[in-house]
């Protein structure tokens, strides 16, 4: 709406045309803006308050309209597409005027890059292509590579879709040589006459090729880029079968994105272009600007259609066919329990007075074989790792979660209870330490083998494995925990069957504990095709995952990575209802009068009895 400025008239001519004034408000046609009882600017007229007043109701429709505007939507719940939609439309949201299904139409804009600040939906968007590529296209007729530097994107495709996967930077830029090579041979023959020209239309399979991020395979300059060579075939694509899908972020647009080559090949072949939350000081393409939106809020350019506001799907959100219906019952639901204290985990061991405890290993029974430790407090009562069922799946126990989300509190109050609940003839830890000096009290336990490395870590467990290997029977032999902390460092892989062996060692009373900050780098490389779900011990804490936590537990309500250091989710065993948790804290100390801390009281205690069974 525009206020018609030549009704206005200045606070200095009402002197001057006082008598004017006068008549004009007493016919009821304008109105005087007074501060106190001096006029303060202008004589307005109705007509302008009767477009004040449209606007106002445009506002609140429009308003409902983005209040009707859910925060997730599931690709299951898009309409389907009109028939006058293209043959080669994806589907990847919904409109927000109209909540129609939105598309990337590939015949007129082969590629689209998508771009905004961190956690705004770069990657969401990216899942959504490739969920539409496989609901419209059979693997015979789309072949996609994935060049994936952070890799999100693992597990979006299935094998038959996805012919290459890459995410080393110097292995992707080899890869865009060859590919470059094999996009020239798609040309038409070079002595094609111009009738023959016009009928050349070859049966072949589309080639998507899947970026996330495109700002991380910069070379070495912002305006160079490993995916160079294949700038001139993607200015060229709608020759070629050939549509590059990328995220790349808004920030620093001039120097990480305008700049780079492939954006603009991509914005000559035609481009649609999808921008999230970000700066809106940075223009992205002619005038269009990122702005402050919730993740996966964008606005949908196309430079013939222009832009309009869309909400990308996620793949992963439940759909509604889908969700439970809601229970009559009156049972309240489960709400994350509130942060232990030193004497919940005193309790949960079953000490009374830890001033005065000591070891009562005689006492203890592994009771039908299992060695059942607590870790944390459920709403119901302490929540138990049952060690002994680590394995028996073929898979390990999995803590997952951020850097500082608990993983090694985690693993310190496990080492912890195992050595006051059972003695050292009847359980073992190994431990490899990738900080220096990070379990150097827990390795005072006489259960506990801590490696200071690598090497002295694979020598102790291929040697323990071989004694018992040779051992006449197991019956006397100790649990033995395997506990690989951190797997994302690239140490794991430099013998990646080393962790293989030890958890197919489950015959052997050996069993493998393993955390991780994703699921999406070496638990997916040293466990290739095993269903994570299955395994026995799947705890989720704060991720920047969402995929992970989907996976463990079948819910992503830990996957904000703002979420509390111990807050967790524990997936349950037969694939029913995740249980919040909360972890112990044994470093905290019992009262401020105490000078030690529970962790002081308890290892000052197991430390005197025993001695570590297993030598490096």
């Amino acid at each position: 709406m525009r206020i018609d400025m030549s009704d206005l008239v200045s606070a200095t001519d009402l002197a001057r045309q006082s008598s004017w004034m006068l008549k004009e408000v007493a016919a009821g046609r304008r109105f005087v803006i007074v501060k106190g009882n001096t006029p303060a600017g202008a004589l307005v007229s109705i007509a302008d308050l009767e477009k004040l007043k449209a606007a106002e109701g445009d506002l609140a429709t429009v308003g409902q309209s983005w209040q009707a505007m859910p925060s997730h939507v599931a690709f299951a719940d898009l309409a389907p597409l009109p028939p006058s939609a293209p043959r080669h439309a994806l589907p990847i949201g919904i409109d927000e005027d109209d909540m129609s299904t939105v598309w990337l139409d590939l015949e007129q804009y082969p590629h689209a890059y998508c771009t905004g600040t961190n956690r705004s939906g770069r990657t969401t968007f990216l899942q959504a292509v490739c969920e539409a590529i496989m609901a419209r296209y059979t693997p015979q007729e789309a072949q996609v590579v994935v060049f994936d530097p952070d890799m999100r994107l693992t597990d979006e495709l299935t094998d038959e879709y996805r012919t290459v996967y890459l995410y080393d930077p110097s292995r992707i830029a080899q890869a865009a040589h060859e590919l470059a090579h094999k996009l020239d041979q798609r040309r038409p023959p070079p002595d094609l006459t111009a009738a023959q020209l016009r009928e050349w239309n070859p049966v072949r399979p589309k080639w998507f090729f899947i970026v996330d991020d495109l700002h991380l395979l910069s070379g070495s300059s912002s305006l160079s880029t490993v995916l160079a060579p294949l700038v001139e075939p993607v200015q060229n694509a709608r020759l070629l079968d050939l549509h590059v899908i990328a995220a790349i972020t808004s920030d620093n647009w001039n120097a990480k994105g305008r700049s780079n080559k492939l954006i603009n090949a991509m914005d000559i072949g035609g481009a649609t272009v999808v921008v999230l939350d970000g700066s809106p000081r940075e223009t992205i393409i002619d005038d269009v600007r990122p702005a402050s939106r919730l993740p996966g809020h964008a606005e949908f350019y196309e430079r013939r259609s222009g832009g309009r506001m869309i909400q990308i799907v996620a793949p992963y959100a439940a759909a509604e066919s889908t969700k439970p219906e809601e229970s009559n019952s009156d049972s309240p639901p489960q709400r994350m329990p509130d942060p232990t204290s030193p004497q919940d985990f005193l309790d949960a061991l079953g000490i009374d007075d830890v001033a005065t405890w000591q070891p009562q290993w005689s006492e203890s029974v592994v009771s039908d074989g299992d060695v059942v430790v607590p870790f944390g407090l459920s709403a119901t009562g302490p929540a138990v790792l049952n060690l002994t069922r680590l394995g028996h799946n073929a898979m390990p126990g999995l803590i997952v979660g951020r850097t500082g989300s608990g993983k090694s509190e985690a693993i310190r109050t496990i080492m912890l209870a195992l050595g006051a609940s059972y003695s050292p003839e009847q359980v073992q830890v190994i431990v490899l330490e990738k900080w220096s000096e990070e379990f150097t009290e827990e390795a005072k336990l006489p259960h506990i083998t801590v490696a200071q490395d690598w090497a002295a870590f694979a020598d102790v467990i291929r040697a323990e494995l071989k004694r018992r290997e040779q051992a006449a029977t197991m019956d006397a032999e100790p649990e033995l925990l395997v506990i690989a902390d951190e797997l994302d460092d690239p140490y794991f892989m430099q013998d990646p069957t080393l962790l293989r062996d030890v958890v197919e060692s489950y015959r052997l009373k050996v069993h493998l504990l393993v955390t991780a900050q994703t699921l999406r780098r070496h638990v997916e490389m040293i466990w290739p095709g095993q269903r994570v779900g299955s395994s026995a011990f799947r705890l989720a804490l704060a991720s920047i995952w969402m995929a992970d936590a989907r996976i463990l537990i079948g819910s992503t309500n830990i996957a904000d990575s703002r979420a509390d250091c111990g807050a967790a989710f524990l997936g349950s065993a037969d694939d029913g209802e995740s249980t919040p948790v909360r972890l112990f804290f044994t470093g905290e100390r019992l009262d401020a009068d105490s000078a030690q801390t529970v962790r002081d009281h308890l290892i000052e205690r197991i430390a005197t009895v025993g001695a570590p069974r297993l030598d490096q």
